[in-house]
Protein backbone atom coordinates (compact mmCIF):
# COMPACT_ATOMS: atom_id res chain seq x y z
CA UNK A 1 0.00 0.00 0.00
CA UNK A 2 0.65 3.58 -0.85
CA UNK A 3 3.50 5.11 1.74
CA UNK A 4 0.77 8.15 2.12
CA UNK A 5 -1.17 5.97 3.61
CA UNK A 6 -2.02 6.30 7.30
CA UNK A 7 -3.60 3.29 8.70
CA UNK A 8 -5.74 3.97 12.19
CA UNK A 9 -8.81 1.33 12.08
CA UNK A 10 -7.03 -1.65 13.66
CA UNK A 11 -5.34 0.82 16.30
CA UNK A 12 -6.98 3.88 16.19
CA UNK A 13 -6.66 6.56 18.82
CA UNK A 14 -10.04 5.11 20.05
CA UNK A 15 -11.18 1.94 19.08
CA UNK A 16 -10.03 0.43 22.52
CA UNK A 17 -13.12 2.27 23.39
CA UNK A 18 -16.21 -0.41 23.29
CA UNK A 19 -19.07 1.83 22.39
CA UNK A 20 -22.47 0.73 21.04
CA UNK A 21 -26.13 1.98 21.79
CA UNK A 22 -28.35 0.63 23.65
CA UNK A 23 -28.91 -1.84 21.00
CA UNK A 24 -25.58 -2.95 20.60
CA UNK A 25 -25.08 -1.66 17.46
CA UNK A 26 -21.48 -1.00 16.58
CA UNK A 27 -21.23 -0.08 12.78
CA UNK A 28 -22.94 3.03 11.55
CA UNK A 29 -25.47 1.25 9.56
CA UNK A 30 -27.41 -0.29 12.27
CA UNK A 31 -27.19 2.70 14.58
CA UNK A 32 -28.60 4.85 11.66
CA UNK A 33 -31.19 1.98 11.30
CA UNK A 34 -32.24 2.30 14.71
CA UNK A 35 -32.66 5.71 14.06
CA UNK A 36 -34.64 5.38 11.41
CA UNK A 37 -37.39 3.00 13.19
CA UNK A 38 -37.51 5.32 16.28
CA UNK A 39 -38.72 8.12 13.70
CA UNK A 40 -36.54 10.92 14.80
CA UNK A 41 -33.90 12.87 13.21
CA UNK A 42 -34.37 15.16 9.75
CA UNK A 43 -31.32 16.55 8.01
CA UNK A 44 -32.27 20.20 6.14
CA UNK A 45 -30.66 21.56 3.20
CA UNK A 46 -31.01 25.23 2.83
CA UNK A 47 -30.80 25.93 -1.09
CA UNK A 48 -29.98 29.46 -2.47
CA UNK A 49 -33.32 30.62 -2.89
CA UNK A 50 -34.16 30.22 0.56
CA UNK A 51 -36.58 27.55 0.77
CA UNK A 52 -35.70 24.32 2.61
CA UNK A 53 -35.31 20.70 1.44
CA UNK A 54 -36.12 18.30 4.33
CA UNK A 55 -35.67 14.80 4.27
CA UNK A 56 -36.40 12.68 7.55
CA UNK A 57 -34.23 9.83 9.00
CA UNK A 58 -36.74 6.96 7.42
CA UNK A 59 -36.56 8.72 3.91
CA UNK A 60 -32.77 9.14 3.58
CA UNK A 61 -32.61 5.18 4.70
CA UNK A 62 -35.21 4.79 1.59
CA UNK A 63 -32.69 6.69 -0.42
CA UNK A 64 -29.59 4.90 0.78
CA UNK A 65 -30.97 1.59 0.08
CA UNK A 66 -32.21 1.45 -3.39
CA UNK A 67 -28.62 3.69 -4.21
CA UNK A 68 -26.75 0.72 -2.19
CA UNK A 69 -28.80 -1.80 -4.28
CA UNK A 70 -27.54 0.11 -7.75
CA UNK A 71 -24.24 -0.21 -6.85
CA UNK A 72 -23.51 -3.61 -5.93
CA UNK A 73 -25.57 -4.15 -9.48
CA UNK A 74 -23.21 -2.08 -10.83
CA UNK A 75 -20.35 -3.89 -9.38
CA UNK A 76 -19.35 -2.81 -5.96
CA UNK A 77 -18.11 -5.50 -3.49
CA UNK A 78 -17.76 -5.22 0.32
CA UNK A 79 -15.18 -2.61 1.40
CA UNK A 80 -15.08 -1.40 -2.11
CA UNK A 81 -14.10 2.27 -1.96
CA UNK A 82 -16.40 5.02 -2.87
CA UNK A 83 -15.38 8.85 -3.70
CA UNK A 84 -18.41 11.42 -3.16
CA UNK A 85 -17.44 14.08 -4.67
CA UNK A 86 -20.64 16.56 -4.07
CA UNK A 87 -21.30 20.55 -3.21
CA UNK A 88 -24.54 19.44 -2.52
CA UNK A 89 -24.71 18.40 0.85
CA UNK A 90 -28.26 16.47 0.27
CA UNK A 91 -26.65 14.53 -2.27
CA UNK A 92 -23.68 13.59 -0.08
CA UNK A 93 -26.05 12.62 2.81
CA UNK A 94 -27.56 9.94 0.87
CA UNK A 95 -24.52 8.52 -1.37
CA UNK A 96 -22.78 8.26 1.97
CA UNK A 97 -25.16 6.14 3.75
CA UNK A 98 -25.40 4.28 0.92
CA UNK A 99 -22.02 3.33 1.33
CA UNK A 100 -23.04 1.95 4.70
CA UNK A 101 -26.08 0.47 3.68
CA UNK A 102 -23.92 -1.69 0.91
CA UNK A 103 -20.96 -2.06 3.48
CA UNK A 104 -18.79 0.21 1.14
CA UNK A 105 -16.12 2.85 2.27
CA UNK A 106 -17.04 6.05 2.05
CA UNK A 107 -14.25 8.60 0.65
CA UNK A 108 -15.27 12.00 1.51
CA UNK A 109 -13.78 14.06 -0.85
CA UNK A 110 -14.26 18.40 -1.52
CA UNK A 111 -16.09 19.66 -5.20
CA UNK A 112 -14.08 19.82 -7.90
CA UNK A 113 -14.28 23.76 -9.08
CA UNK A 114 -10.78 23.86 -10.02
CA UNK A 115 -8.09 22.06 -11.84
CA UNK A 116 -6.37 22.12 -8.76
CA UNK A 117 -8.98 20.03 -6.96
CA UNK A 118 -9.37 17.71 -10.36
CA UNK A 119 -5.65 16.98 -9.75
CA UNK A 120 -5.81 15.88 -6.00
CA UNK A 121 -8.78 14.00 -6.05
CA UNK A 122 -7.01 11.99 -8.91
CA UNK A 123 -4.04 11.80 -6.63
CA UNK A 124 -6.13 10.47 -3.73
CA UNK A 125 -7.34 8.03 -7.17
CA UNK A 126 -3.95 7.51 -6.73
CA UNK A 127 -3.32 5.92 -3.56
CA UNK A 128 -6.72 4.25 -3.40
CA UNK A 129 -5.70 2.50 -6.39
CA UNK A 130 -9.54 1.37 -7.35
CA UNK A 131 -12.81 3.44 -6.37
CA UNK A 132 -15.90 4.30 -7.44
CA UNK A 133 -17.05 7.50 -7.80
CA UNK A 134 -20.84 9.58 -7.00
CA UNK A 135 -21.45 12.33 -7.56
CA UNK A 136 -24.68 14.97 -8.73
CA UNK A 137 -22.28 16.82 -10.88
CA UNK A 138 -21.95 15.67 -14.50
CA UNK A 139 -18.67 17.79 -14.91
CA UNK A 140 -17.43 16.23 -12.29
CA UNK A 141 -18.05 12.77 -13.06
CA UNK A 142 -16.70 13.87 -16.64
CA UNK A 143 -13.40 14.83 -14.91
CA UNK A 144 -12.85 11.06 -13.30
CA UNK A 145 -14.64 8.77 -15.45
CA UNK A 146 -10.87 7.88 -17.64
CA UNK A 147 -9.18 7.50 -14.60
CA UNK A 148 -7.67 4.26 -14.79
CA UNK A 149 -8.11 3.97 -11.19
CA UNK A 150 -11.71 4.39 -11.51
CA UNK A 151 -13.88 0.81 -11.26
CA UNK A 152 -17.44 3.46 -12.42
CA UNK A 153 -18.45 6.84 -12.47
CA UNK A 154 -22.35 7.48 -11.72
CA UNK A 155 -24.64 11.05 -11.29
CA UNK A 156 -27.25 10.89 -8.73
CA UNK A 157 -30.09 11.94 -9.87
CA UNK A 158 -34.01 12.26 -8.72
CA UNK A 159 -35.61 14.43 -6.31
CA UNK A 160 -34.24 11.94 -3.53
CA UNK A 161 -30.58 11.54 -5.31
CA UNK A 162 -32.07 7.68 -4.94
CA UNK A 163 -30.82 6.72 -8.85
CA UNK A 164 -27.45 5.79 -10.68
CA UNK A 165 -27.73 7.49 -14.06
CA UNK A 166 -26.67 5.00 -16.58
CA UNK A 167 -27.72 1.66 -13.67
CA UNK A 168 -31.22 -0.69 -14.15
CA UNK A 169 -32.92 0.34 -10.43
CA UNK A 170 -33.74 -2.44 -8.67
CA UNK A 171 -36.61 -2.72 -6.05
CA UNK A 172 -36.25 -1.73 -2.61
CA UNK A 173 -36.54 -4.84 -0.47
CA UNK A 174 -39.37 -4.56 2.41
CA UNK A 175 -36.46 -5.05 4.63
CA UNK A 176 -32.54 -3.74 5.32
CA UNK A 177 -31.51 -5.88 7.67
CA UNK A 178 -28.12 -7.47 6.83
CA UNK A 179 -25.14 -9.01 8.81
CA UNK A 180 -24.02 -6.37 11.30
CA UNK A 181 -20.26 -5.25 9.93
CA UNK A 182 -17.11 -5.91 11.99
CA UNK A 183 -16.75 -2.91 14.33
CA UNK A 184 -12.89 -3.04 12.83
CA UNK A 185 -13.98 -2.43 9.66
CA UNK A 186 -13.26 1.14 7.78
CA UNK A 187 -16.48 3.00 7.27
CA UNK A 188 -15.15 6.09 6.65
CA UNK A 189 -11.70 7.39 5.02
CA UNK A 190 -10.87 11.22 5.26
CA UNK A 191 -8.06 12.84 3.23
CA UNK A 192 -5.89 15.55 3.55
CA UNK A 193 -5.64 18.28 1.29
CA UNK A 194 -2.33 17.71 -0.21
CA UNK A 195 -1.63 21.46 -0.54
CA UNK A 196 1.86 20.43 0.84
CA UNK A 197 2.42 17.26 -1.08
CA UNK A 198 0.62 13.96 -2.02
CA UNK A 199 -2.71 13.48 -0.92
CA UNK A 200 -2.63 11.09 2.70
CA UNK A 201 -5.50 9.44 3.72
CA UNK A 202 -6.63 8.14 7.61
CA UNK A 203 -9.11 5.23 7.82
CA UNK A 204 -11.41 5.33 10.12
CA UNK A 205 -13.14 2.07 11.53
CA UNK A 206 -16.85 1.98 12.59
CA UNK A 207 -16.02 1.43 16.10
CA UNK A 208 -13.12 4.25 16.35
CA UNK A 209 -16.24 6.95 14.53
CA UNK A 210 -18.86 5.26 16.93
CA UNK A 211 -16.79 6.34 20.23
CA UNK A 212 -16.19 9.55 18.56
CA UNK A 213 -20.00 9.97 18.67
CA UNK A 214 -20.93 8.47 22.27
CA UNK A 215 -17.89 10.81 23.64
CA UNK A 216 -19.54 14.40 21.98
CA UNK A 217 -22.79 13.37 23.03
CA UNK A 218 -21.80 12.80 26.75
CA UNK A 219 -19.50 16.27 26.66
CA UNK A 220 -22.20 18.29 24.38
CA UNK A 221 -25.09 17.07 27.30
CA UNK A 222 -27.23 17.13 23.68
CA UNK A 223 -30.58 17.16 24.06
CA UNK A 224 -33.61 16.61 22.05
CA UNK A 225 -34.00 20.07 22.02
CA UNK A 226 -30.48 21.11 19.95
CA UNK A 227 -30.53 21.48 16.60
CA UNK A 228 -27.27 21.66 14.72
CA UNK A 229 -26.26 24.37 12.00
CA UNK A 230 -23.70 23.69 9.35
CA UNK A 231 -21.97 25.27 6.46
CA UNK A 232 -18.69 23.57 6.18
CA UNK A 233 -18.17 20.63 3.77
CA UNK A 234 -18.79 17.10 4.86
CA UNK A 235 -14.88 16.30 3.01
CA UNK A 236 -13.70 17.83 6.22
CA UNK A 237 -14.24 15.64 9.63
CA UNK A 238 -15.22 18.57 11.03
CA UNK A 239 -18.69 18.84 8.73
CA UNK A 240 -19.10 15.13 8.67
CA UNK A 241 -18.65 13.98 12.29
CA UNK A 242 -19.45 16.91 14.40
CA UNK A 243 -22.77 17.73 11.99
CA UNK A 244 -23.67 15.05 10.24
CA UNK A 245 -23.07 11.67 11.88
CA UNK A 246 -23.37 12.89 15.61
CA UNK A 247 -27.18 14.95 15.27
CA UNK A 248 -28.20 12.04 12.97
CA UNK A 249 -27.31 9.54 15.33
CA UNK A 250 -28.38 11.67 18.54
CA UNK A 251 -32.00 11.82 17.06
CA UNK A 252 -31.86 15.74 16.72
CA UNK A 253 -32.41 17.98 13.56
CA UNK A 254 -29.43 19.14 11.64
CA UNK A 255 -29.63 22.28 9.20
CA UNK A 256 -26.86 22.13 5.94
CA UNK A 257 -26.35 24.55 3.61
CA UNK A 258 -23.72 24.57 0.82
CA UNK A 259 -20.07 25.76 1.41
CA UNK A 260 -20.21 27.82 -1.40
CA UNK A 261 -23.32 29.39 -0.48
CA UNK A 262 -22.00 30.34 3.22
CA UNK A 263 -18.64 32.07 1.01
CA UNK A 264 -20.89 33.80 -0.84
CA UNK A 265 -22.99 35.33 1.62
CA UNK A 266 -21.67 34.30 5.13
CA UNK A 267 -24.18 36.72 6.96
CA UNK A 268 -26.35 33.68 5.61
CA UNK A 269 -25.37 31.59 8.18
CA UNK A 270 -26.34 33.33 10.98
CA UNK A 271 -30.02 33.69 9.48
CA UNK A 272 -30.28 29.79 8.96
CA UNK A 273 -28.99 29.81 12.79
CA UNK A 274 -31.79 32.10 13.79
CA UNK A 275 -34.66 30.72 11.19
CA UNK A 276 -34.58 27.04 12.73
CA UNK A 277 -33.71 28.11 16.34
CA UNK A 278 -30.15 26.48 15.94
CA UNK A 279 -28.29 25.96 19.21
CA UNK A 280 -25.10 24.21 18.22
CA UNK A 281 -22.90 25.19 15.01
CA UNK A 282 -19.57 25.69 14.32
CA UNK A 283 -16.64 27.13 12.35
CA UNK A 284 -12.81 28.11 11.19
CA UNK A 285 -11.40 31.40 12.34
CA UNK A 286 -11.69 32.75 9.15
CA UNK A 287 -14.87 31.96 9.34
CA UNK A 288 -15.76 34.31 12.05
CA UNK A 289 -13.00 36.73 10.54
CA UNK A 290 -15.26 36.84 7.37
CA UNK A 291 -18.52 37.70 9.79
CA UNK A 292 -16.59 40.07 11.43
CA UNK A 293 -15.74 42.05 8.24
CA UNK A 294 -19.05 42.12 6.90
CA UNK A 295 -22.17 42.19 9.70
CA UNK A 296 -23.69 45.71 9.87
CA UNK A 297 -24.81 46.63 13.99
CA UNK A 298 -27.93 47.13 12.33
CA UNK A 299 -27.99 43.45 10.53
CA UNK A 300 -26.52 42.16 13.97
CA UNK A 301 -30.04 43.83 15.88
CA UNK A 302 -32.31 42.18 13.44
CA UNK A 303 -31.08 38.77 14.28
CA UNK A 304 -32.13 36.14 17.39
CA UNK A 305 -29.36 34.10 18.13
CA UNK A 306 -30.71 33.31 21.60
CA UNK A 307 -30.78 29.89 21.49
CA UNK A 308 -26.89 29.17 20.01
CA UNK A 309 -25.37 27.55 23.23
CA UNK A 310 -22.21 26.47 21.36
CA UNK A 311 -19.94 27.82 18.33
CA UNK A 312 -17.62 24.87 18.03
CA UNK A 313 -14.21 26.49 16.87
CA UNK A 314 -11.20 24.52 15.26
CA UNK A 315 -9.76 23.11 11.91
CA UNK A 316 -7.25 25.99 12.09
CA UNK A 317 -5.31 28.14 14.80
CA UNK A 318 -7.95 30.60 16.55
CA UNK A 319 -7.22 34.43 17.47
CA UNK A 320 -8.27 35.57 20.73
CA UNK A 321 -9.35 39.08 19.21
CA UNK A 322 -11.01 37.49 16.66
CA UNK A 323 -13.34 35.80 18.87
CA UNK A 324 -13.67 38.86 21.10
CA UNK A 325 -14.84 40.74 17.99
CA UNK A 326 -17.53 38.21 16.61
CA UNK A 327 -18.84 37.91 20.66
CA UNK A 328 -18.99 42.08 20.55
CA UNK A 329 -20.75 42.35 16.85
CA UNK A 330 -22.90 39.62 17.65
CA UNK A 331 -24.58 41.47 20.89
CA UNK A 332 -27.67 42.82 19.38
CA UNK A 333 -28.85 39.52 18.59
CA UNK A 334 -29.10 38.21 22.28
CA UNK A 335 -25.27 35.89 21.40
CA UNK A 336 -23.80 34.28 24.57
CA UNK A 337 -19.93 34.90 24.22
CA UNK A 338 -19.93 31.73 26.60
CA UNK A 339 -21.14 29.97 23.07
CA UNK A 340 -17.63 30.32 22.17
CA UNK A 341 -16.08 27.04 22.08
CA UNK A 342 -12.35 26.30 20.99
CA UNK A 343 -11.70 22.74 20.25
CA UNK A 344 -8.74 20.68 19.15
CA UNK A 345 -8.63 17.67 17.32
CA UNK A 346 -7.18 15.88 14.29
CA UNK A 347 -8.12 13.14 11.92
CA UNK A 348 -6.63 10.19 12.64
CA UNK A 349 -8.32 10.53 16.52
CA UNK A 350 -11.59 11.22 14.13
CA UNK A 351 -12.25 14.72 15.49
CA UNK A 352 -12.03 16.12 18.87
CA UNK A 353 -9.11 15.42 21.71
CA UNK A 354 -10.17 18.72 23.72
CA UNK A 355 -12.86 21.11 24.26
CA UNK A 356 -12.93 24.38 26.03
CA UNK A 357 -15.96 26.47 27.49
CA UNK A 358 -15.89 29.78 26.50
CA UNK A 359 -13.01 32.20 25.76
CA UNK A 360 -10.05 31.76 27.93
CA UNK A 361 -6.45 32.69 27.04
CA UNK A 362 -2.86 32.58 27.98
CA UNK A 363 0.03 35.41 27.49
CA UNK A 364 3.40 33.66 25.95
CA UNK A 365 6.60 34.97 24.58
CA UNK A 366 6.70 33.76 21.33
CA UNK A 367 10.11 32.89 20.95
CA UNK A 368 9.33 30.34 22.85
CA UNK A 369 6.58 28.24 20.85
CA UNK A 370 9.12 26.26 18.84
CA UNK A 371 9.40 22.24 19.40
CA UNK A 372 11.44 21.92 22.28
CA UNK A 373 11.54 24.61 23.72
CA UNK A 374 10.16 25.86 27.36
CA UNK A 375 7.01 27.79 27.47
CA UNK A 376 7.47 31.33 29.21
CA UNK A 377 4.69 33.11 30.17
CA UNK A 378 4.36 36.52 30.13
CA UNK A 379 1.99 39.80 30.89
CA UNK A 380 -0.38 40.31 28.66
CA UNK A 381 1.16 43.79 28.02
CA UNK A 382 4.60 42.50 27.34
CA UNK A 383 5.52 43.57 23.45
CA UNK A 384 7.20 40.02 23.45
CA UNK A 385 3.76 38.45 24.44
CA UNK A 386 1.72 36.79 21.79
CA UNK A 387 -2.37 35.75 23.32
CA UNK A 388 -3.24 32.06 22.65
CA UNK A 389 -6.69 30.18 23.50
CA UNK A 390 -7.43 27.35 25.87
CA UNK A 391 -8.65 24.68 24.07
CA UNK A 392 -9.72 22.54 27.31
CA UNK A 393 -9.49 19.38 28.48
CA UNK A 394 -9.26 16.13 26.75
CA UNK A 395 -12.96 14.63 26.67
CA UNK A 396 -13.55 11.32 28.37
CA UNK A 397 -11.95 8.48 27.29
CA UNK A 398 -9.32 10.27 25.26
CA UNK A 399 -5.79 9.95 26.28
CA UNK A 400 -3.44 12.79 25.56
CA UNK A 401 0.28 12.53 25.29
CA UNK A 402 2.83 15.45 23.93
CA UNK A 403 5.66 13.45 22.67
Amino acid sequence: MSKNWVKVNKNSFFDHVVRSDSAGNTDLWTSFLAVANAGVATVTRRERTGTDLTFNASKIEKSSVKLALQLKAAGAQAEDCVLLVNKDPMAFVCGFWACQAAGLTAVAMPPMGTAVQVERTRAALGVLGRAWVLTEDVAARDALIDAPEVAGAFVLSGESFDHLEGVMSRDTPESTEQDRLDPESIAVIMFSSGSTGDPKGVELSHRAILAQIAMLQEKMSLTLDDCFVNWMPMSHDFGLFQFHILPLLSGVPQVLMATDDFARHPVSWLRLIQDHGGTITGAPNLALQMVNNLLKPQRAAQLDLGLLRCIMLGAEPLDPNVMRTFADKLKPSRFNSAALTPAFGLAEATLVITMASGLQTVHVARRSLEIGDTITPLGPKDPEAVELPLLGKPLKDAVLRIV
